[in-house]
């Protein structure tokens, strides 16, 4: 058995999830869903919003995360750094930055993609198939088996599990959203 595993930190942003958040991007844009103009709104309690923010700067789109009060300063920094606009609002949970968000979204729908890793399905795909072959996700067409993942980082598990099984459609019906206490699908 061979292991194999990518390191992330080598991504633009240092995270693992600059793959789903190109994804869902691209995605969006595919779709004119985001159009030039527009800016991308992030809830966010750290990783996507970096994500985001450095997948914005290369499309060349605005971005702007709505975050709870307690995001960490390094997290803040690293948003602010890709020239992210940072919404705080109160709390210790991403449940009201998401319904901040949705808000936000609700009163200017021209001027906001509201980019909800929750139920973006593009996240877990990302995992699942990635766009290139560098990923170790393409590893799982031989007998290889590995993982890494970092606490919070359900969607790479599940993509991990989905590969294997090839069983995406039941996977994407079982992905659990953070904090909602229901399923998604």
């Amino acid at each position: 058995m061979h292991i194999y595993t990518k390191l992330e930190e080598f991504n633009l942003s240092g995270s693992i999830k600059d793959r789903p958040a190109k994804e869902m991007l691209s995605n969006a844009i595919e779709a004119s869903e985001l159009r030039q103009g527009m800016t991308v709104l992030a809830p966010t309690s750290g990783n996507v919003g970096v994500s985001a923010a450095s997948q914005c700067s290369v499309y060349g789109y605005s971005c702007s995360c709505v975050i709870p009060a307690v995001t960490s300063t390094r997290k803040r920094a690293d948003m602010a750094r890709f020239g992210t606009t940072l919404i705080e609002v109160p709390g210790e949970m991403t449940e009201p930055a998401i319904e901040m968000a949705y808000r936000l979204k609700a009163e200017r729908p021209d001027e906001y993609y509201l980019l909800d890793q929750y139920i973006n399905p593009a996240n877990v795909r990302a995992h699942f198939s990635p766009p290139d072959r560098r990923s170790c996700c393409n590893c799982l067409k031989s007998h290889t088996l590995w993982q890494t993942r970092a606490a919070g980082e359900r969607s790479l598990a599940l993509g991990v599990v989905c590969k294997r099984t090839g069983q995406m459609s039941s996977c994407m019906r079982s992905w659990r959203s953070p904090g909602r206490g229901c399923w998604r699908g």
